[in-house]
């Protein structure tokens, strides 16, 4: 709880007397929190696991963190043979956390699947996957539109009858 609502100072006290946490959910919970401070502090006292790295790095994703994204990607591309995966873009296409799926564009060399669009569709983020049939090579898919129309985003489903029939 101290890590997910950003004590740093209850988290510093209780490392420094023993007290053990579990490493990777704490990562896993700072990141969900939003709590840079936190990121930072774990991944100076702490040493990380490549494929757990991966994971969080998909969390960072899935909870729009831009920040914590670029931070954790730094620190794990200096120590750690990080191999992200397409599903990494995937996932913040299906958030709608546009800023994140340009900067993993923009930044890494995964690339996304056209399950982002899918996904995307799905959750009615027009915004992400206007960005995504104009700039990536994944376009829509069949039943793409299918997925917008089924979870009930008609403005999406307009845009992809127009775009992508």
């Amino acid at each position: 709880v101290a890590v997910k609502r950003g004590h740093l100072d209850a988290l510093d006290y209780l490392y420094k007397q023993g007290f053990a946490c579990g490493i990777y959910d704490a990562m896993r919970h700072a990141i969900e929190g939003g709590q840079t401070s936190i990121v930072k502090w774990l991944l100076s006292n702490h040493s990380f696991e490549d494929d757990s790295m991966s994971t969080r790095i998909d969390n960072c994703a899935e909870y729009g963190h831009l920040e914590i994204l670029k931070l954790c990607t730094k620190w794990f591309q200096a120590n750690l043979e990080l191999k992200c995966k397409a599903d990494t873009m995937d996932t913040a296409a299906t958030h709608g956390h546009l800023e994140v799926v340009k900067w993993l564009h923009a930044n890494r060399s995964e690339g996304c699947t056209d399950r982002a669009m899918n996904w995307a569709a799905r959750s009615g983020h027009l915004d992400v996957i206007q960005w995504l049939h104009y700039t990536c090579a994944e376009k829509c898919r069949s039943d793409t539109i299918y997925r917008a129309a089924e979870h009930g985003h008609l403005e999406t489903v307009k845009w992809l009858y127009e775009h992508c029939s």
